[in-house]
């Protein structure tokens, strides 16, 4: 809460400064009011955060059986591609048995080629963030490369979050390093990593 407090602070005085010049009158007490709305809807979000909880649970609960099908299909899936082609007509075998090759050489080659990208990315934003001193750069590395896994939007919205992260907590100069950040992250991407053919 501390550290909310100060990063708020440092904003208003950001804001206050050139070129916004915002008058102090205009930005007084933010932080009480912002403890005000907090505190007189506290019933609310605590209902909010209970059904978030729910939907975690969801997501964790998907996961852990996506988890578990993707052992027990690499563990078995030669098996059970086996089993599956028995059961066609055999004058449409061989041309299934080549069409899931290809599909299969297809989709790992696109997952090595997304994982690849996820890591480069985190590992430059990782790296980017502890030079500028900006806090938790590791849980937003870890953050960029999940966001990585989302095509187009997820990486400029995790850079985005880090950006607010860095002008809370370092400044707007900062905070436009980190904005130029994912100019040159998306510019890597696009041209280095997977370009277009």
């Amino acid at each position: 809460m501390r550290e909310f407090k100060d990063g708020v602070g440092r904003i208003e005085g950001w804001l206050e400064r050139p070129p916004f010049r915002l008058s102090p009158d205009s930005l007084s007490g933010v932080q009480e009011k912002i403890g005000d709305f907090l505190t007189s809807h506290r019933s609310t979000l605590l209902n909010t955060a209970l059904s978030g909880a729910g939907h975690v649970v969801a997501v964790l609960t998907t996961l852990v059986l996506g988890l578990f099908s993707a052992v027990f299909f690499i563990h078995s899936g030669d098996r059970q591609w086996a089993w599956f082609q028995e059961q066609l007509p055999a004058s449409v075998r061989d041309r299934v048995g080549t069409g899931g090759r290809a599909a299969w050489r297809t989709f790992t080659g696109y997952t090595h080629g997304i994982v690849l990208v996820a890591a480069v990315n985190a590992v430059l934003v990782g790296v980017a963030l502890r030079i500028l001193g900006v806090p938790l750069a590791v849980p937003l590395a870890l953050l960029e490369f999940l966001a990585a896994f989302v095509p187009l939007i997820g990486s400029p919205i995790a850079l985005a979050i880090a950006a607010v992260v860095a002008l809370a907590a370092k400044g707007p100069l900062v905070a436009g390093i980190v904005i130029a950040l994912i100019v040159v992250i998306g510019q890597i991407e696009g041209h280095l990593l997977h370009p277009s053919s």
